[in-house]
């Protein structure tokens, strides 16, 4: 559990230093390391709150509160950015593609920082909740800070002309999500050629969004 907690709390620190807010809830495990005061679904509601004020929010959590999270998460409107970190010991996969969320897969400190800003970055410009995928084969360098906190004035709201924005077509668009064509597109850039085109790697984050194209 060392070794967990020092790797939680390090990726505290890079959340900090990359969005406005950072949410921090969960389960069994969260509460090992943190003194967790609000129940995954509130969060989520609350991250939802600072999203329509244009703020980034991150949420770090672990799998069981992830999956206590999923209701909210599903009807959740975004207007500024939501990335929910999931320290994950099972496997959260299947529930992303369930519920058509864009998963990604940092195995290192390089690729964690890629997947904060894509994250931050392509939630917004999408308005989708996007999730990260931690976990205890993930190492994280001591030198990584994060990728810096992009500093805007809060709106509250910037779409509150949306007719009916808080009613019944907001539960309904949340069960029919489709992920945006922009994101299909993107994910075929983690394809690699293997040799002479005798094979290919993808990596996990995009494999759910383009096996079934291939």
């Amino acid at each position: 559990m060392h070794d967990v907690k020092s790797s939680i709390i390090r990726t505290v620190d890079i959340l900090r230093n990359s969005f406005n807010d950072v949410l921090i809830t969960g389960s069994y495990l969260i509460n090992k390391v943190f003194s967790v005061k609000i129940n995954p679904e509130d969060t989520i509601n609350e991250a939802e709150t600072l999203s329509s004020m244009f703020r980034d929010t991150a949420v770090l959590t672990d799998d069981i509160g992830f999956l206590n999270s999923l209701g909210s998460l599903n009807i959740a409107r975004i207007r500024g950015s939501l990335v929910v970190f999931v320290y994950d010991i099972h496997d959260i996969k299947p529930f992303c593609n369930l519920m058509s969320l864009p998963c990604l897969e940092p195995w290192d400190s390089g690729s964690l920082l890629k997947a904060v800003k894509e994250g931050r970055d392509y939630s917004e410009t999408f308005e989708l909740p996007y999730v990260v995928r931690l976990g205890p084969w993930l190492s994280i360098d001591e030198s990584i800070s994060g990728v810096g906190v992009r500093r805007r004035e809060p709106t509250f709201n910037k779409n509150w002309g949306e007719p009916m924005r808080w009613g019944l077509n907001r539960l309904l668009g949340g069960i029919n999500r489709r992920i945006p064509e922009e994101v299909r597109i993107r994910s075929r850039d983690n394809i690699t050629i293997i040799g002479k085109g005798d094979g290919i790697l993808i990596s996990g984050s995009a494999w759910s969004f383009i096996k079934d194209q291939l």
